[in-house]
């Protein structure tokens, strides 16, 4: 028996299967610009100047100001020593001085009054043992002074190592270690196969968890340069100024760095997201009648984001994938 005016149900998928089985996909559009090639090292940061800090005099400390963490200005006293044999020192030098001092002062106006009865040579020896005596006296007030220790540079006591009490060893006993902070430097081991193209001012970034470089306000660019790779590791140290006015980052981190060591410029390029790679194939797809048009490409620089694209045109249309299993002459729609 025939049934007229209904239509198989095989007809029905085949009239709509275009429209139900294509993938919606996103593009987007190759451009001409500027690309760098980075390679992705495991990097230190450390405080810009560090020093610990010892007694030029020996004394016990009498005053202990700070704390590890506290903040400090440069010339701030941080201890005092107490040195009772320098202060007895001063107070002699004062009394020879003033004792000088006097007998200078007797045999010039005697000289003056009555030059038969003192020698000019009298009155140079005078005066060589008043300088001789304020010198001493000088040189007694340099040593006290360094009893009081101050901070060499605006920084942050990292390490504390003695207290109140304690006896200070002129040369050897370590009291405080001062840190500064901000900026950091970020010490970066380049491998020897990398390192004739390192040079100072290329750009540099740091990477965060989630892999993507970290955003610096002025941005990053080696600073400094080693020029000498170091014999255990086979590395070139170069270094970058890092900001940190907040105190944020910890000396003795560990980060991962980036060194843009080359530079294609006016190239071909187009957003990762729209390659593919099929085992070492790069291929990206482009959209003709309806399907998804398999193109393989030459690969050049990535940066993370853009892909050198040197076999395509600017202004070239891809798809963008988006995690899909694309295939060639798959079906596929335009996002609008």
């Amino acid at each position: 028996m025939k049934i007229s005016g209904l239509i198989p149900l095989c007809c029905i998928f085949c009239l709509l299967g275009n429209s139900l089985l294509a993938l919606e996909l996103g593009t987007c559009t190759t451009s001409r610009g500027d690309i760098h090639r980075w390679i992705t090292v495991p990097a230190s940061l450390t405080a810009w100047q560090r020093t610990v800090l010892v007694a030029k005099v020996t004394g016990n400390i009498r005053t202990l100001s700070v704390d590890i963490g506290d903040r400090v200005g440069a010339g701030q006293v941080l201890i005092e020593l107490e040195v009772p044999e320098l202060q007895a020192q001063l107070l002699k030098a004062k009394a020879k001085l003033v004792a000088a001092e006097s007998d200078l002062k007797r045999l010039s106006q005697t000289r003056a009054k009555s030059p038969d009865l003192i020698l000019p040579q009298d009155v140079e020896d005078a005066r060589a043992r008043e300088a001789g005596a304020r010198a001493e006296l000088l040189a007694i007030e340099a040593q006290l002074e360094f009893s009081r220790i101050r901070a060499p540079f605006d920084g942050v006591i990292t390490r504390r190592l003695a207290d109140l009490g304690a006896l200070a060893v002129a040369q050897n006993t370590e009291l405080l270690e001062v840190s500064q902070l901000h900026p950091l430097r970020l010490c970066i081991p380049v491998p020897e196969t990398e390192a004739a193209r390192a040079r100072v001012g290329q750009p540099v970034r740091l990477l965060g968890e989630s892999g993507q470089p970290l955003a610096e306000p002025s941005g990053l660019k080696l600073n400094r340069s080693a020029l000498n790779l170091e014999i255990a590791t086979r590395t070139l140290t170069v270094q970058a100024d890092l900001n940190n006015e907040g105190l944020s980052r910890l000396p003795g981190s560990f980060v991962l760095a980036q060194v843009a060591l080359e530079q294609h410029q006016g190239v071909t390029l187009a957003p990762l997201a729209a390659l593919v790679m099929e085992k070492t194939q790069g291929v990206v797809f482009v959209h003709a009648d309806g399907k998804a048009k398999r193109v393989p490409v030459k690969l050049g620089f990535q940066d993370g984001q853009m892909v050198e694209l040197p076999d395509l045109k600017p202004g070239q249309q891809l798809l963008l994938p988006a995690g899909n299993a694309l295939t060639d002459g798959a079906a596929v729609s335009l996002k609008p």
